[in-house]
């Protein structure tokens, strides 16, 4: 079984009027698997964050994977077209109460760790400008070198090798706005307590 992933919109007032971002963030090595930057918030919009993240992280298909999808209540994941297409991939979906903060507290963070690292310091002139840093800052800056203490003070992507005893990383190509796999040559295994803690 995966841990959860969780979705979530933000709406981002810049030099573009209202922009909306989608991540889909894995609660579990916190790396952010999908993601969809555009100027409006439909269902379609999250289907595409979420497909990115399926074709990255589930490339036989997600289906029998035993995957949750966690998001709050708007109208985007509780479509009928979102909620039939998460019936089909076999993706169970979980919703955060009304009067829970908490809830979704893992993504709420990263949406402010995104805002102090990329949008409050950009002046963006083009939508396309705003994909090509927000990409790059997600895919290298955040899910290959980010830090977490509670990952043992490694990034999203080396705790991820770690975890799922993978010997590549994703690596973001900027002449192509691309990413691809590089083998990282690493041996190490997680290893748990009694327990069932990491110990590092």
């Amino acid at each position: 079984m995966r841990f959860p992933w969780s979705t979530h919109p933000k709406f981002l007032i810049s030099s573009l009027g209202w922009v909306y971002l989608v991540i889909v963030l894995d609660w579990y090595t916190k790396k952010v698997v999908g993601w969809n930057l555009s100027l409006r918030s439909k269902a379609s919009d999250w289907r595409k964050a979420l497909d990115g993240a399926i074709n990255r992280e589930f490339p036989s298909g997600v289906r029998g994977a035993g995957l949750k999808l966690v998001s709050d209540n708007g109208s985007q994941p509780i479509s009928t077209s979102f909620m039939r297409e998460m019936k089909v991939l076999g993706i169970e979906q979980i919703f955060t109460s009304y009067d829970n903060p908490k809830g979704n507290a893992e993504t709420e963070r990263m949406m402010r760790t995104i805002k102090e690292e990329v949008i409050w310091l950009n002046e963006f002139s083009s939508l396309e400008e705003a994909r090509e840093k927000m990409g790059r800052w997600i895919e290298v800056d955040y899910n290959q070198f980010y830090v977490h203490s509670g990952l043992g003070y490694r990034s999203p992507e080396e705790f991820e090798v770690l975890y799922f005893g993978q010997k590549s990383a994703f690596l973001w190509d900027e002449s192509t706005s691309r990413g691809g796999y590089l083998d990282m040559g690493w041996s190490e295994k997680i290893v748990y307590n009694a327990n069932g803690e990491v110990v590092f």
